[in-house]
Protein backbone atom coordinates (compact mmCIF):
# COMPACT_ATOMS: atom_id res chain seq x y z
CA UNK A 1 0.00 0.00 0.00
CA UNK A 2 1.32 3.37 -0.48
CA UNK A 3 0.39 6.41 2.47
CA UNK A 4 0.13 9.99 1.56
CA UNK A 5 1.46 12.87 3.41
CA UNK A 6 1.14 16.65 2.20
CA UNK A 7 2.48 19.60 4.51
CA UNK A 8 1.67 22.84 4.08
CA UNK A 9 2.93 26.43 5.29
CA UNK A 10 4.33 25.15 8.65
CA UNK A 11 7.17 24.62 10.42
CA UNK A 12 9.08 21.56 12.06
CA UNK A 13 11.69 23.19 14.39
CA UNK A 14 14.11 21.52 16.85
CA UNK A 15 12.85 17.67 16.30
CA UNK A 16 15.41 14.94 16.94
CA UNK A 17 15.35 11.47 15.78
CA UNK A 18 17.42 8.29 14.85
CA UNK A 19 16.25 8.56 11.36
CA UNK A 20 14.26 12.05 9.66
CA UNK A 21 14.17 14.74 12.24
CA UNK A 22 11.27 16.07 10.93
CA UNK A 23 9.48 13.61 8.97
CA UNK A 24 10.08 9.73 8.50
CA UNK A 25 8.09 8.23 5.28
CA UNK A 26 8.45 4.85 4.12
CA UNK A 27 6.13 3.53 0.95
CA UNK A 28 4.52 7.04 1.02
CA UNK A 29 3.87 10.05 -1.21
CA UNK A 30 5.18 13.09 0.64
CA UNK A 31 4.36 16.77 -0.16
CA UNK A 32 5.97 19.46 1.03
CA UNK A 33 4.76 23.27 0.12
CA UNK A 34 5.85 26.58 2.07
CA UNK A 35 7.59 24.65 4.81
CA UNK A 36 10.85 25.85 6.89
CA UNK A 37 12.47 23.05 8.70
CA UNK A 38 14.69 24.33 11.18
CA UNK A 39 17.69 22.94 13.44
CA UNK A 40 16.42 19.58 13.11
CA UNK A 41 18.97 16.31 13.96
CA UNK A 42 19.40 12.27 13.13
CA UNK A 43 21.49 10.60 14.83
CA UNK A 44 21.71 8.87 11.84
CA UNK A 45 20.20 9.28 8.29
CA UNK A 46 18.36 12.71 7.63
CA UNK A 47 18.15 15.64 9.47
CA UNK A 48 15.21 17.44 8.62
CA UNK A 49 13.68 14.09 6.40
CA UNK A 50 14.45 10.54 5.65
CA UNK A 51 12.23 8.96 2.63
CA UNK A 52 12.74 5.50 1.39
CA UNK A 53 10.95 3.02 -0.76
CA UNK A 54 8.36 5.71 -1.77
CA UNK A 55 6.37 6.75 -4.86
CA UNK A 56 7.80 10.64 -4.67
CA UNK A 57 9.07 13.20 -2.68
CA UNK A 58 8.24 16.82 -4.24
CA UNK A 59 9.26 19.57 -1.95
CA UNK A 60 8.26 23.01 -3.14
CA UNK A 61 9.11 26.83 -1.79
CA UNK A 62 10.43 25.28 1.20
CA UNK A 63 13.17 26.19 3.12
CA UNK A 64 15.82 23.73 5.13
CA UNK A 65 18.53 25.84 7.78
CA UNK A 66 20.41 24.16 10.53
CA UNK A 67 19.69 21.40 10.06
CA UNK A 68 22.35 17.97 10.79
CA UNK A 69 22.64 14.52 10.69
CA UNK A 70 25.95 12.39 12.28
CA UNK A 71 26.23 10.14 9.17
CA UNK A 72 24.25 11.22 6.02
CA UNK A 73 22.09 13.92 4.37
CA UNK A 74 21.97 16.98 7.39
CA UNK A 75 18.51 17.94 5.50
CA UNK A 76 17.37 15.36 3.35
CA UNK A 77 18.17 11.85 2.99
CA UNK A 78 16.21 9.90 -0.17
CA UNK A 79 16.51 6.51 -1.23
CA UNK A 80 13.91 4.46 -4.08
CA UNK A 81 12.09 7.50 -4.11
CA UNK A 82 11.65 9.52 -7.23
CA UNK A 83 12.51 13.40 -5.61
CA UNK A 84 11.59 16.79 -6.84
CA UNK A 85 12.89 19.84 -5.41
CA UNK A 86 11.59 23.29 -6.88
CA UNK A 87 12.36 27.15 -5.39
CA UNK A 88 13.88 26.05 -1.70
CA UNK A 89 16.66 26.77 -0.05
CA UNK A 90 18.89 24.49 1.94
CA UNK A 91 21.25 26.65 3.84
CA UNK A 92 23.86 26.06 6.60
CA UNK A 93 22.61 22.21 7.13
CA UNK A 94 25.76 19.44 8.46
CA UNK A 95 26.49 16.31 8.23
CA UNK A 96 29.65 14.33 8.91
CA UNK A 97 29.95 11.48 6.16
CA UNK A 98 28.00 12.31 2.76
CA UNK A 99 25.71 15.29 1.62
CA UNK A 100 25.63 17.85 3.73
CA UNK A 101 22.75 19.05 2.77
CA UNK A 102 20.89 15.69 0.54
CA UNK A 103 22.03 12.51 0.72
CA UNK A 104 20.37 10.70 -2.38
CA UNK A 105 20.90 6.84 -3.28
CA UNK A 106 19.33 5.45 -6.37
CA UNK A 107 16.51 7.92 -6.71
CA UNK A 108 15.83 10.08 -10.02
CA UNK A 109 15.63 13.54 -8.90
CA UNK A 110 15.01 17.33 -10.08
CA UNK A 111 16.19 20.66 -8.49
CA UNK A 112 14.97 23.31 -9.90
CA UNK A 113 15.00 27.39 -9.22
CA UNK A 114 16.34 26.08 -5.70
CA UNK A 115 19.26 27.70 -3.43
CA UNK A 116 22.30 25.72 -1.67
CA UNK A 117 24.39 27.40 0.40
CA UNK A 118 27.06 26.91 3.17
CA UNK A 119 26.25 23.44 3.66
CA UNK A 120 29.08 21.07 4.74
CA UNK A 121 30.01 17.21 4.65
CA UNK A 122 33.13 15.20 4.06
CA UNK A 123 31.58 14.05 0.43
CA UNK A 124 29.49 16.45 -0.99
CA UNK A 125 29.29 19.34 0.41
CA UNK A 126 25.86 20.26 -0.69
CA UNK A 127 24.48 17.08 -2.12
CA UNK A 128 26.20 13.37 -2.39
CA UNK A 129 23.99 11.41 -4.82
CA UNK A 130 25.08 7.84 -5.28
CA UNK A 131 23.45 5.37 -8.65
CA UNK A 132 20.53 8.88 -9.09
CA UNK A 133 20.10 10.05 -12.33
CA UNK A 134 20.42 14.12 -11.19
CA UNK A 135 18.75 16.91 -12.94
CA UNK A 136 19.94 20.19 -11.76
CA UNK A 137 18.03 23.22 -13.59
CA UNK A 138 18.74 27.18 -12.79
CA UNK A 139 19.98 26.69 -9.27
CA UNK A 140 22.72 27.97 -7.26
CA UNK A 141 24.99 26.03 -4.90
CA UNK A 142 27.26 28.46 -3.37
CA UNK A 143 29.99 28.59 -0.36
CA UNK A 144 29.55 24.83 -0.13
CA UNK A 145 32.10 22.63 1.60
CA UNK A 146 33.34 19.37 1.84
CA UNK A 147 35.37 18.84 4.72
CA UNK A 148 36.46 16.41 7.18
CA UNK A 149 34.29 17.50 10.35
CA UNK A 150 35.11 14.16 12.86
CA UNK A 151 37.89 12.04 12.58
CA UNK A 152 40.36 11.88 10.36
CA UNK A 153 40.56 14.27 7.39
CA UNK A 154 39.61 11.21 3.92
CA UNK A 155 38.15 11.43 1.64
CA UNK A 156 36.63 15.25 0.90
CA UNK A 157 35.60 15.15 -2.52
CA UNK A 158 33.01 17.46 -3.96
CA UNK A 159 32.33 20.73 -2.68
CA UNK A 160 29.22 21.08 -4.09
CA UNK A 161 28.36 17.99 -5.40
CA UNK A 162 29.34 14.39 -5.54
CA UNK A 163 28.22 12.12 -7.99
CA UNK A 164 28.58 8.13 -9.16
CA UNK A 165 27.23 5.81 -11.29
CA UNK A 166 24.54 8.01 -13.26
CA UNK A 167 23.94 10.65 -15.53
CA UNK A 168 24.00 14.49 -14.34
CA UNK A 169 22.74 17.31 -15.94
CA UNK A 170 23.60 20.70 -14.77
CA UNK A 171 21.83 24.04 -16.89
CA UNK A 172 21.38 27.31 -16.34
CA UNK A 173 23.80 27.20 -12.86
CA UNK A 174 26.12 28.69 -10.90
CA UNK A 175 29.06 27.57 -8.28
CA UNK A 176 30.67 30.29 -6.83
CA UNK A 177 33.05 29.95 -3.70
CA UNK A 178 33.16 25.74 -3.17
CA UNK A 179 35.57 24.44 -2.20
CA UNK A 180 36.79 20.87 -0.97
CA UNK A 181 39.46 19.79 1.16
CA UNK A 182 40.84 16.94 -1.53
CA UNK A 183 39.40 17.64 -4.98
CA UNK A 184 36.56 18.85 -7.24
CA UNK A 185 35.93 22.20 -5.50
CA UNK A 186 32.54 22.61 -7.00
CA UNK A 187 31.93 18.71 -8.43
CA UNK A 188 33.42 15.32 -8.51
CA UNK A 189 32.12 12.65 -9.93
CA UNK A 190 33.21 8.61 -10.65
CA UNK A 191 31.64 6.39 -13.45
CA UNK A 192 29.33 9.15 -15.21
CA UNK A 193 28.33 7.34 -18.26
CA UNK A 194 26.46 10.97 -19.53
CA UNK A 195 27.59 14.05 -18.06
CA UNK A 196 25.86 17.16 -19.34
CA UNK A 197 27.14 21.02 -18.14
CA UNK A 198 25.49 23.66 -20.28
CA UNK A 199 25.34 27.18 -19.59
CA UNK A 200 26.83 27.52 -16.39
CA UNK A 201 29.48 29.53 -14.34
CA UNK A 202 32.09 27.79 -12.06
CA UNK A 203 33.92 31.11 -9.99
CA UNK A 204 36.49 31.14 -7.08
CA UNK A 205 35.89 27.13 -6.35
CA UNK A 206 39.05 25.73 -4.82
CA UNK A 207 40.69 22.24 -4.16
CA UNK A 208 43.15 21.46 -1.64
CA UNK A 209 44.77 19.10 -4.37
CA UNK A 210 42.97 18.83 -7.49
CA UNK A 211 40.19 19.70 -9.82
CA UNK A 212 39.19 23.77 -8.49
CA UNK A 213 36.06 23.46 -10.67
CA UNK A 214 35.69 19.87 -11.53
CA UNK A 215 37.37 16.35 -10.78
CA UNK A 216 36.07 13.59 -12.68
CA UNK A 217 37.11 9.97 -12.93
CA UNK A 218 35.91 7.02 -16.01
CA UNK A 219 33.50 9.86 -17.17
CA UNK A 220 31.80 10.87 -20.39
CA UNK A 221 29.95 13.90 -21.71
CA UNK A 222 30.38 17.45 -22.75
CA UNK A 223 30.62 21.32 -21.50
CA UNK A 224 28.82 23.54 -23.57
CA UNK A 225 28.80 27.14 -22.84
CA UNK A 226 30.64 27.16 -20.00
CA UNK A 227 32.38 29.90 -18.08
CA UNK A 228 35.61 28.96 -15.58
CA UNK A 229 36.90 31.52 -14.13
CA UNK A 230 39.45 32.29 -10.67
CA UNK A 231 39.11 28.77 -10.19
CA UNK A 232 42.30 27.35 -8.01
CA UNK A 233 43.68 23.70 -7.05
CA UNK A 234 46.96 22.96 -5.11
CA UNK A 235 48.80 20.33 -7.91
CA UNK A 236 46.68 20.31 -10.61
CA UNK A 237 43.46 21.07 -12.65
CA UNK A 238 42.92 24.75 -11.48
CA UNK A 239 39.54 24.35 -13.31
CA UNK A 240 39.17 20.56 -14.57
CA UNK A 241 40.83 17.11 -13.46
CA UNK A 242 40.22 14.41 -15.98
CA UNK A 243 41.03 11.07 -14.66
CA UNK A 244 41.60 7.45 -16.23
CA UNK A 245 39.41 6.96 -19.39
CA UNK A 246 37.36 9.98 -19.04
CA UNK A 247 35.72 11.61 -22.31
CA UNK A 248 34.68 15.15 -22.25
CA UNK A 249 34.46 17.43 -25.10
CA UNK A 250 34.36 21.47 -24.32
CA UNK A 251 32.72 23.71 -26.69
CA UNK A 252 32.02 27.31 -26.73
CA UNK A 253 33.38 28.30 -23.52
CA UNK A 254 35.32 30.16 -21.43
CA UNK A 255 38.27 29.16 -19.03
CA UNK A 256 40.15 31.91 -17.49
CA UNK A 257 42.27 33.04 -14.65
CA UNK A 258 42.44 29.78 -13.03
CA UNK A 259 45.55 28.72 -11.05
CA UNK A 260 47.47 26.00 -9.62
CA UNK A 261 49.05 27.42 -6.08
CA UNK A 262 51.96 24.45 -5.51
CA UNK A 263 55.37 25.76 -6.94
CA UNK A 264 56.58 22.26 -8.21
CA UNK A 265 54.98 18.77 -9.92
CA UNK A 266 51.04 21.17 -10.18
CA UNK A 267 49.93 22.28 -13.89
CA UNK A 268 47.67 22.91 -15.75
CA UNK A 269 45.91 25.73 -14.55
CA UNK A 270 42.84 25.39 -16.66
CA UNK A 271 42.48 21.66 -17.42
CA UNK A 272 44.54 18.67 -16.54
CA UNK A 273 43.75 15.41 -18.27
CA UNK A 274 45.55 11.70 -17.67
CA UNK A 275 44.80 8.71 -19.61
CA UNK A 276 41.66 10.63 -21.19
CA UNK A 277 40.51 12.07 -23.79
CA UNK A 278 39.45 15.60 -24.01
CA UNK A 279 38.22 18.11 -26.96
CA UNK A 280 38.09 21.52 -27.35
CA UNK A 281 36.01 23.67 -29.58
CA UNK A 282 34.08 26.91 -30.28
Amino acid sequence: SNNNLKIFNSQLTENRATNGGGVFGMWSTIILDQDQFTINHADLWGGAIVTNNGNRTEIHNSVFTGNTADEQGGAIRAENTETIITASELISNISLEGGGAIRIVESDTVIRLSQFRDNQSQTGGAIFSSHSPLLVIDTDISHNRAVTLSGTPNNEHGGALAVNGAELTVHGSLFDNNSADLSGGAITGYDIPILDIQDTRFVQNTAGMYGGGIYVNETSGTLNQVVAESNSAKSGGGFAYLLNQTTIAVTDSVIQNNSTTWPYNSGGAGIVSINSTLALSG
